[in-house]
This record gives structure tokens, C-alpha cells and sequence, in this order.
């Protein structure tokens, strides 16, 4: 449910120098028609206004009005369509560190020139949460379960702009690399292992407008290894394994590997997180 505010310009309607005048349209939509009344904004402005609260409308419903100008005699229309709300995906769903990253949004609302395409700009922001460096001499992040990072300290940000894949679709995408060092290339932008990576767009209608977010942490290869080169029998092995992918919870998680030794058997090992 939505109210429709009409504006008309007629000077010939300005028939009363010192009074308010008054006209009419009619408003069509997929819930039906009905007249809406016009009323002169001021005395002698020639400037016309009237709103209709209308009913049932969906998603791409057409809107128009119509005004018989009888000096000269004419139809008048302006049509309108019912604004959508915008959605934001991006592909692969697994975000891969030196990766490329498709960024999809569909909105009709966006779909302006019908006869070539369009343009949608969206942000996408890295956060960073306590970085580390890796046995591997890996730059990594430690997941951030509990909302300190916000978007005024992204660790890097682009601004990225979508093409309408299409004329006249209202379907636009772009793509964007993650990457594990600062290289200032467009359209790179610093991810590291275990950052997340946020998407947002301002969709302004409908309104109230807001601001569409999605997103996801990068994904951590896996790092086992130990410190001791040379083990005793029957003495304890110490193994470090680098996951974040296996950090689901802001708790102690668990996983386990597996230990083959020199002889036929084999057995598990649990490893625990010691820094949640």
C-alpha cells in the first residue's frame, strides 16, 4: 500500500485570479481506476496537486494517470512502476583467498534506459580481526564472532561498478579479486585467509531506503604441522593444525586428524582450539 502524489501544470486551468481552482486525473493500477482530485498549490500558480492511496499493489505493477487537456485538446499520461526491493548474491559461495569473486544484483529499479544498459555501483569491504602470521609465513585472520569490526575500520574497501547484462533486464553483475597482498590494482582488494568480506548496496526505493548487505569469511588452507623432529616410543606427538575454517563457534572447537605411523595402524588425534 502506497500513496500516489500527482502534480499537473495547466495555465489554462488557472481560471480564478483570486482563488484556488481545482482539476482532475485519473490513476489506473492493477487494483483499478479512480479520479483524483487536483487542487491548485497556490492563487494564480497554475500548479496542481492530488494523492490517491492505492491498494494491492505488486511488485512491477504499472501505475498511470491520465488528464484530458481540453486547451488543446489532448491526453496526457505519466506512468509509473512500483519500485522493488534489490537483491545482492555473489558467486563461488566458498570465497577463495587470490580468487575472483562475482558480485550479481538484481533491480528493476535501476532499469532506466530500456535500450542499452545500465549501471549499479555497490561497496565490497575486507575486515581484518587480529592478524597473524601463519607457520608458513601466511598472512591470517582470526574470525571476529563478536561484531568488533565495523565499517569505518575495513582493512580495505572498493567501489565496484555493475553493468546490466542486458538492455532493458535490470540484472547487473561485476567482478572483483581477492588477493593476499596489497597490490592497488583495481578492482583488487586485500583478503587474507579467515577475513570476511562484506557486500553493500543502498537501495534507495522503496522506501524507507536501506542499505542491503551480504557476505562471507575467506576461506583458510589448512596448515598441520609439529615442532618435534624427533619423538621417543610411547611419548606424546604435538600437533599444530592453522584452520579457520574449522572455527565456527566464539568457543574452544574441535577436530581431528589422522596419524599413520610405521606400522599397520592407525589412530585419531583430537585437536583442540586453544585461542577462541
Amino acid at each position: 500500500n502506497d500513496t500516489v502524489s500527482l502534480v499537473l501544470s495547466d495555465f489554462d486551468l488557472n481560471i480564478n485570479m483570486t482563488g484556488v481552482d481545482i482539476g482532475s486525473a485519473l490513476l489506473q493500477s492493477s487494483s483499478g481506476s479512480a479520479a483524483v482530485i487536483l487542487t491548485e498549490t497556490g492563487v494564480n500558480s497554475s500548479l496542481f496537486t492530488g494523492n490517491l492511496q492505492l491498494f494491492s499493489l505488486t511488485e512491477l505493477s504499472a501505475v498511470t494517470a491520465t488528464y484530458q487537456d481540453q486547451y488543446p485538446q489532448a491526453t496526457v499520461q505519466a506512468s509509473a512502476r512500483v519500485a522493488v526491493k534489490g537483491k545482492l548474491s555473489y558467486s563461488p559461495p566458498d570465497i577463495l583467498p587470490n580468487s575472483a569473486l562475482s558480485i550479481t544484483l538484481i533491480d528493476k529499479d535501476l532499469n532506466v534506459n530500456t535500450t542499452a544498459p545500465d549501471f549499479a555501483s555497490v561497496n565490497v569491504s575486507s575486515f581484518c580481526y587480529l592478524q597473524f602470521i601463519a607457520h608458513d609465513g601466511s598472512v591470517r585472520c582470526q574470525k571476529d564472532f563478536n561484531s568488533a569490526m565495523t565499517t569505518i575500520n575495513a582493512s580495505d574497501k572498493v567501489s565496484l561498478n555493475l553493468k546490466e547484462i542486458s538492455d532493458n533486464i535490470g540484472v547487473f553483475t561485476g567482478v572483483v579479486l581477492t588477493e593476499t597482498t596489497h597490490s592497488q590494482t583495481a578492482n583488487h582488494f586485500w583478503a587474507p585467509p579467515a577475513s570476511r568480506i562484506e557486500i553493500d548496496y543502498f537501495d534507495a526505493f522503496p522506501l524507507p531506503s536501506v542499505v542491503e548487505k551480504t557476505g562471507s569469511y575467506v576461506k583458510s588452507p589448512g596448515i598441520l604441522y609439529t615442532n618435534d623432529l624427533q619423538i621417543n616410543e610411547n611419548s606424546a606427538l604435538t600437533l599444530t593444525l592453522v584452520d579457520s575454517d574449522g572455527d565456527v563457534t566464539s568457543g574452544a572447537d574441535h577436530l581431528y586428524v589422522y596419524v599413520v605411523g610405521p606400522s599397520r595402524n592407525s589412530s585419531g588425534a583430537q585437536v583442540i582450539e586453544w585461542l577462541s
